[in-house]
């Protein structure tokens, strides 16, 4: 892998590297830049390693975690305690093809198009700059409770160890959300704790949402019942954060009382991470619940240089890693044709699918077609697709 300060003497060769920079003073303008490390981000970085002549062509990728974190396992890491950290946290040193590529550990701390919406510079906390060629967005989702993984090193462990903690010693756990985390978060509780009390309050009169068929949402719905899982649906709790409440009685809007909860977790939707866009280009850019325009291309509506993949986009699908992975490979494949003066390819959307582990698959073809508890063990719960994620990180 490259330095940031080799990037800087092209003509000097690279004898040895540190694998996390923590500062850089970058001014080739044919970087291709990558904001946010996640699924799409890694995505983009991967081929691009491959194809790009590194003599002509630097791919940075910046993310404020010297790893990616793989989120459809990281429930089971929270929740179980399982020993499964470096399956869940990998590094970038092996992300690109021949080492060709750089890592930077760093916030961005906006961007700036350059004059005729061509090029253009990211600058860093702190200040330091990076000149851009194509700039890629894939900066992910905020969430709440256990997926809200800290942007500091030094507080992962002390998240994930608190977590863990509150999981084992609460005896009844009340999720509020009923979406596909709070579902997944309550089949990890009753796969290692069965006699555990959890009770699941949810927004809409049916558990996930209308991206689904009803009767596949019913399917979850009697599964978790049947696994001993309280549902209240159509309901809300008004109580401001996830944490330890000692032992108390909550009452929902509805006047439906949950007895004796010791620890509240919230699994409601996470919001779109795209407070650095509207910094840096105005909120015209972002649709009304704070995700980004894009072209079919999956270029930021009115700048041909910039794209943008990931949970952040402004795209009728659900919010999904699988889909992300398309994004990357989708903007990877469309920044070679750009460069090489040929037509991109449209993004056309993907169909819906869901695997819950411990609960059932959905795919979304005609009516919906849905598997049931076996073969969400099978196709997800054994492995949580981790090779596949190992895969796009280069370990595989």
């Amino acid at each position: 892998m490259k330095t940031l300060e080799a990037l800087n003497h092209p003509g000097r060769k690279v004898v040895s590297s540190p694998l996390f920079p923590n500062t850089c003073s970058l001014n080739i303008l044919q970087n291709i830049v990558i904001v946010g490390g996640g699924t799409a981000g890694a995505n983009v970085a991967r081929p691009l390693s491959l194809e790009l002549n590194p003599h002509e062509y630097n791919i940075v990728i910046i993310n404020p975690l010297p790893f990616r974190i793989w989120l459809p396992a990281i429930l089971r890491l929270l929740v179980q305690g399982c020993d499964m950290k470096d399956d869940v946290f990998v590094g970038y040193d092996k992300l690109f093809h021949f080492g060709n590529g750089v890592f930077v550990k760093g916030m961005v701390e906006s961007f700036e198009p350059g004059n005729g919406r061509k090029g253009g510079e990211v600058v860093l906390e702190g200040g330091q700059k990076i000149k851009y060629h194509s700039l890629v967005l894939s900066m992910g989702s905020l969430w709440e409770g256990p997926p809200s993984i800290p942007f500091q090193l030094e507080k992962v462990q002390t998240h994930v160890e608190n977590y863990q903690s509150n999981f084992e010693k609460a005896e009844h756990i009340l999720i509020v959300g009923g979406g596909a985390i709070g579902t997944e978060i309550a089949g990890e509780i009753k796969d290692k704790w069965p006699d555990k009390k959890v009770t699941i309050v949810h927004a809409f009169i049916l558990l996930l949402n209308p991206a689904y068929t009803d009767k596949f949402r019913r399917t979850i719905g009697r599964g978790l019942q049947r696994r001993g899982v309280d549902v209240i649906l159509n309901d809300w709790v008004d109580y401001p954060r996830t944490g330890d409440v000692g032992k108390v009685d909550i009452q929902t809007r509805f006047k439906e009382s949950i007895i004796a909860v010791n620890y509240i977790v919230h699994a409601r939707g996470p919001r779109p991470n795209t407070a650095l866009v509207a910094k840096s280009l105005g909120d015209s850019v972002l649709s009304p619940i704070g995700q980004i325009k894009i072209q079919p291309s999956l270029q930021v509506e009115g700048y041909d240089n910039i794209f943008a993949g990931g949970d952040i986009i402004d795209w009728p699908e659900q919010r999904q890693a699988m889909k992300a992975a398309v994004h990357g490979k989708c903007i990877a494949h469309n920044i070679l044709q750009q460069i090489h003066g040929l037509p991109m390819k449209p993004y056309n959307g993907q169909t819906e699918m869901l695997y819950l582990n411990r609960g059932a698959i959905y795919f979304g073809f005609l009516t919906g077609l849905i598997l049931k508890d076996w073969a969400a063990k099978r196709l997800k719960g054994k492995d949580l697709f981790i090779p596949t994620f190992k895969a796009q990180q280069g370990c595989a």
